[in-house]
């Protein structure tokens, strides 16, 4: 690695290092420590590239995200005003606070940020805004996915405001094209994807082509060359601007120049800023006239997007895009070379788009595997035939569509849509279920290692990368039940090893679409053997569907599917029928309500009981074959469950709490709490303790694992687990 390289690599370490340095005087100490080693003599090495600049630039790196006020914690109904900065994830994007008002609170001034759930994509970065929504705590997610609440630290964010509406203060959107039915025009020029369908999103994501939708360096580059060859062009043509003795590097200068605009219009997504500073920086060597090397350049830039917007580094833009970069320089450069010079060249041409896609996947599957699992088989010939009509056709028609006069603008418009139409029916052939690498933290680190390691010993990643996402999914003792951090609503993972076969159970889906399914790929759990819905709520069955068409499902058990579960259960092959196992409701029809009619499961010890109230709680109770030591609390702990007679009947010593935080019902309700101390059971919930872990043992002893993420313990008033 050359020594820019290196230093920029110490000076991002330390960004990411920062949210573990403690005390508020951080940024100047680590400023003194920085700029002291670089003004000491020479330690060894070569001056402020060796050991002492390394030191010093991590030290500057764990300063740049401690300048930034800290930002408020706030609770409840809450309204903001700020300016929205930094890079957007999906729907979230951080808002720079000016003013900030509760419901018995006028506007005040304070500083620091918030992170903004918006109620629709959110606005470009730099644009007042006026938000009203409720505030709460950033929380940790399920295990093994990217942290939240450390990505937040990393711009001293503790709060999230989830938008009610949003207003964006003096901007005026540039109209998009008209008569485009298929909305990538609006897509690849203003980075407005609301008019793109369902089925052509979905098309691009399943042939590996969904990047071409982002405003990427693929589309900076297209603007930019174009730019910089009219420019070439005019330079060479007019004698006048000729005699003036224009520097060389020019016309690299005026498409580094158009590349920004049009990256800054679009709204300057990462990507594009990755692009755009690349491209500055090579113009500005090629007007001195010296050479550049692509991996140092690039990691100025991305130390220069890290200092202006320290969370853009926990970001999958960042780390998909530079990772993009790096496998198509890398990887990409040497397999180039095994291409032979006797080839034709439509056919040198060919492999040459071929490798160059093929390495920027292999770049990109570390980020893609652990935040998005999903890896186009097929992506290679797609991007074949995407990639040409995209940069040579549709971005330029795009762009003149929106911004050409008329009539430049309808002719450009139709010639955009009919390329886009012909884009997308090619890809149809091409359009097969994706594999699904999927791995935690862990995994992607060591997949980014076998695949530098592959620089050196080309053979090991052949090896490496399957063994890593093709490991076995953990090992179960006895008995293990996960109750996952979903919020408010249940999802819970049985794993019964007690016959000598390791029988898995998916009781419940939760409220998300995906985060139940992306968590068990990360535990490598590939099959189950039963996906049980209790009852026919969203907070309990919204992320069944994805389940059921996304691992192997031998059965879906419910009593009353739903027309959502039945439709997704068929196109996955998947048989429905009535729990085989279970202690609750009994066969026929019941005078119930849907609570009540909850599936009740009893697994060992443990007694998994759903939304089941009163009514269903007191029959329940004098069917029960024997006490559970472990209870799951029916309701989520609302005041209309956990009665009496259902204590007296389970006699709990561990009651285990799935419940979201700050939740609007009030849940797990006082009386409940009151109830459960009194029975003496110990109390564990999610909203405090994350996503709970109770190992069985042979003899039914139990004990309790806790996991926040990567993040902290429960508060010191939350009960701590214990062994019996």
């Amino acid at each position: 690695m050359d020594p820019v390289t290196r230093t920029c690599c110490a000076l991002l370490l330390g960004v990411a290092l920062a949210p573990l340095a403690p005390g508020p005087d951080t940024a100047v100490w680590c400023l003194a420590v920085g700029l002291g080693l670089l003004a000491l003599p020479r330690l060894a090495g070569s001056g402020l590239l060796g050991p002492r600049g390394l030191l010093a630039a991590v030290a500057l790196g764990i300063a740049v995200p401690r300048t930034i006020p800290a930002g408020p914690e706030l609770h409840g109904p809450v309204s903001v005003l700020g300016t929205r900065v930094g890079a957007s994830l999906g729907r979230r994007g951080d808002v720079r606070l000016q003013r900030v008002a509760g419901p018995r609170v006028p506007w005040h001034e304070r500083s620091g940020r918030v992170r903004v759930v918006f109620d629709s994509a959110p606005p470009p970065a730099g644009t007042p805004v006026v938000v009203f929504g409720q505030a709460r705590p950033v929380r940790p997610v399920l295990p093994g996915a990217p942290d939240p609440v450390r990505a937040a630290s990393l711009v001293r964010i503790v709060t999230e405001l989830r938008a009610e509406r949003h207003v964006a203060i003096g901007r005026s959107p540039h109209p998009s094209p008209t008569h485009d039915p298929t909305g990538l025009l609006a897509a690849v020029a203003l980075g407005d994807r609301s008019g793109l369908s369902r089925e052509t999103v979905s098309r691009l994501r399943r042939t590996g082509t969904a990047h071409l939708l982002a405003i990427s360096g693929f589309h900076v580059g297209v603007v930019a060359g174009l730019a910089s060859a009219l420019a070439s062009g005019a330079l060479r043509l007019v004698a006048a601007v000729r005699a003036l003795g224009m520097p060389q590097g020019s016309a690299w200068i005026l498409g580094a120049a158009a590349g920004w605009l049009y990256a800054l219009t679009a709204g300057a997504p990462l990507s594009a800023q990755r692009a755009a500073g690349l491209l500055a920086l090579v113009a500005l060597g090629r007007l001195a006239g010296r050479s550049t090397d692509a991996v140092p350049l690039l990691a100025c830039v991305a130390v220069a997007l890290a200092v202006v917007d320290p969370s853009a580094l926990a970001t999958p833009s960042f780390q998909l895009s530079f990772g993009a970069v790096l496998g198509l320089v890398t990887f990409g450069a040497r397999w180039a070379q095994h291409v032979p010079d006797a080839w034709p060249r439509p056919l040198r041409w060919a492999a040459t788009a071929m490798i160059a896609s093929g390495s920027t996947t292999l770049g990109t599957l570390p980020a893609a595997a652990w935040w998005f699992q999903d890896l186009a088989p097929l992506s290679p010939l797609a991007n074949l035939w995407a990639l040409p009509l995209m940069g040579f056709g549709i971005v330029p028609a795009a762009a003149a569509a929106c911004f050409a006069p008329a009539p430049l603008d309808l002719w450009a418009g139709w010639l955009g849509t009919t390329l886009a139409q012909v884009m997308i029916g090619g890809l149809a052939p091409l359009d097969v279920e994706p594999w699904h690498p999927a791995v935690g933290p862990v995994g992607a680190l060591a997949l980014a290692t076998a695949l530098a390691l592959g620089l050196r010993w080309p053979t090991l990643p052949v090896v490496m990368v399957p063994a890593i996402l093709g490991a076995p999914a953990p090992r179960v003792a006895h008995l293990r039940i996960t109750m996952l951090d979903v919020g408010q609503g249940d999802a819970i993972l049985v794993e019964d090893a007690r016959d000598g076969r390791t029988r898995r159970w998916l009781v419940d889906g939760g409220p998300s679409y995906s985060d139940v399914l992306r968590w068990l790929r990360r535990r490598r759990i590939r099959h189950l053997d039963a996906v049980v819905a209790t009852h026919d709520e969203w907070d309990h069955t919204a992320g069944l569907p994805a389940v059921l068409g996304g691992v192997s499902v031998e059965a879906l058990w419910t009593m009353e599917p739903s027309a959502r579960l039945r439709e997704a259960a068929d196109a996955a092959g998947v048989p429905v029928q009535a729990p085989t196992e279970h202690l609750w409701p009994p066969a026929g029809p019941l005078q119930l309500s849907a609570n009540d009619r909850s599936v009740v499961l009893g697994v060992g010890p443990v007694l998994l009981t759903g939304d089941l109230e009163r009514r269903g709680e007191r029959a329940l109770s004098q069917l029960l074959p024997s006490t559970f030591p472990i209870l799951k609390v029916p309701h989520h702990g609302s005041a209309t469950s956990t009665s009496d007679a259902l204590l007296e009947a389970a006699r709990p010593e561990l009651a285990l709490v799935s419940v979201g935080a700050h939740n609007r019902y009030g849940h797990p309700h006082p009386e409940v709490l009151a109830r459960l101390e009194a029975a003496s059971a110990t109390v564990l919930r999610t909203d405090l303790h994350g996503t709970i872990v109770v190992e069985v043992g042979p003899q039914g002893d139990w004990s309790v694992q806790l996991s926040r993420s990567h993040a902290s313990p429960p508060p010191a008033s939350a009960p701590l687990p214990r062994t019996p």
